[in-house]
């Protein structure tokens, strides 16, 4: 794996362009440089409520963050997910029922994250290069910004 200082200098890098987008886009963040954790509040558009997401970060960017969504108390559980919602094009959310944020720069979309992409994506070192149609962000800052788009079609949270 990715020696921790180096995660670190890349994360330090990238947590800072990705404050210059929340502050633009009205999300909390917060990073944990020593247990590589980064936090993020925003609301939800349907129902202004708090979104709390969590992307565990150790190992990037040999693979991408495991994010989860997690409630007000940091516990990872379906409802503390946003639905689905139809997106434009026929395009499917990022938000799964399994739950699981489901998109190539999420480790736990994948198989060795017991993800719901057993066979069609590798493994989570392949992110950069999943065959699809899909968003490509390759920073934290654009991984936020697809949650962020893919929330305004959330029509409120899974049960």
């Amino acid at each position: 794996m990715v020696p921790k200082v180096t995660t670190r200098a890349v994360v330090q890098h990238e947590f800072s362009l990705a404050e210059v987008w929340a502050s633009r886009h009205r999300w909390e963040l917060a990073l944990n440089i020593d247990t590589l954790v980064m936090t993020c509040t925003t609301r939800h558009p349907a129902n202004r409520e708090n979104v709390f997401l969590n992307a565990e970060l150790f190992g990037y960017r040999a693979v991408p963050p495991a994010w989860l969504c997690v409630d007000a108390h940091g516990t990872h559980a379906k409802g503390a997910y946003p639905a689905p919602g139809p997106l434009p094009g026929g395009k499917s959310s990022v938000f799964h029922s399994q739950p699981v944020i489901c998109a190539p720069f999420n480790r736990l979309a994948y198989a060795d994250g017991n993800g719901p992409h057993k066979q069609d994506w590798g493994h989570a070192t392949n992110w950069l290069s999943v065959p699809g149609d899909f968003a490509r962000p390759t920073t934290l800052a654009e991984m936020l910004q697809v949650l962020e788009t893919h929330l305004r079609y959330s029509p409120g949270w899974m049960t």
